[in-house]
């Protein structure tokens, strides 16, 4: 028998990144009080160490409210209840990444925005603009121990991507970091490649 098809919100319930842990587990259903929708035929990794494994699972109101074997479910079917068999097939709990970078917290915080990049709506027209923003306020921020900005993109650097001996040519007092739009490369002049023990930069 083909698996019954179900709406993308409700298979978002079935994958919530939870801990079905045992004091989540109900095992009884008040009179009339039944499931949204249940999955049964199923192996179940619970994430619960005392009890690891399950067939089916009971979802109301977007929560779990039952997870436990195939006979116990049946308590929470209804006349409105949607049934989908899985017959055997692996089911985990959502693994959700936030996808954070906390180690870069420290880099934004000190980080200039350059005024022609996506950050500010303004037009970014070639590599070229990067290297005349870098020159100006080089010059007009002597103080400055360090220069860490962004970003640039880098589809405008096409293949070769950007290099070190542009920045050199513009300031040699001082590492200059400059971050890619999405923070996966940075455009570092020598001295700061140095800093970091890169002797052999000559690739860069």
């Amino acid at each position: 028998m083909p698996i019954k098809r179900w709406s993308f919100s409700r298979e978002l319930a079935l994958m919530a990144s939870i801990s079905l842990t045992s004091t989540s587990i109900v095992s009884t259903a008040a009179v009339g009080d039944f499931a949204d929708l249940i999955f049964t035929n199923a192996k179940i990794y619970t994430v619960d160490t005392s009890k690891p494994w399950a067939q089916a699972v009971a979802i109301k109101d977007g929560r779990f409210v039952y997870v436990g074997d195939n006979e116990g479910v049946e308590k929470w079917i209804g006349s409105k209840t949607e049934k989908v068999d899985l017959g055997g097939k692996f089911v985990l709990p959502g693994l959700v990444d936030s996808h954070t970078h906390p180690g870069m917290s420290a880099v934004y915080s000190e980080m200039t925005t350059m005024p022609f990049t996506d950050l500010t709506g303004m037009p970014y027209t070639s590599r070229q603009d990067t290297v005349a923003w870098l020159k100006k306020f080089s010059k007009e921020n002597p103080d400055r121990t360090a220069i860490v900005a962004g970003s640039w993109r880098v589809a405008d650097f096409g293949p070769e991507g950007p290099n070190k001996r542009e920045l050199d040519e513009i300031v040699s007092d001082r590492p200059v970091i400059l971050m890619e739009q999405w923070g996966h490369s940075q455009w570092k002049i020598s001295s700061a490649l140095l800093r970091q023990g890169r002797r052999r930069t000559w690739w860069c």
